[in-house]
């Protein structure tokens, strides 16, 4: 039999990828042996499901990811107090007329609509 020699590098969370490809590979093995060009081989994969504690680990380190990711929403809100302090922009708006609850909510809204896009695409992914 000839000698077959492949290097082969593959994402492994793509369960699916190696099976194909080893499927392809012994399909052309068999064809190049055979000299038939209609000859076919079927591989089946059935992956082990994940244990418990696989679960568990992928449970813990999705909620720090996230967790550590979500850290920075409020950074940006604190980003956006200073530099609202730096500027006096509070200042500014009560000096044209702008009502102090009216400051308040819009400052709210603000706030939630950029609060709304990371959670939001927390929920969805």
């Amino acid at each position: 039999y000839p000698y077959i020699s492949v290097d082969l590098f593959w994402n492994s969370t793509a369960r699916d990828s190696f099976p194909v490809f080893q499927n392809e590979l012994f399909n052309s093995w068999v064809r190049t042996l055979s000299n038939r060009k209609d000859t076919k081989l079927r591989i089946a994969n059935f992956p082990l499901p994940p244990t418990a504690a696989e679960e568990a680990f992928a449970n813990i380190f999705t909620a720090i990811f996230l967790g550590f990711g979500f850290a920075f929403v409020p950074a940006f809100w604190g980003l956006a107090v200073v530099r609202e302090r730096e500027f006096k922009s509070k200042h500014l708006q009560m000096i044209s007329g702008v009502s102090i609850p009216a400051y308040w909510v819009a400052t709210w809204l603000w706030d939630m609509f950029f609060y709304l896009i990371p959670g939001a695409a927390a929920v969805i992914f």
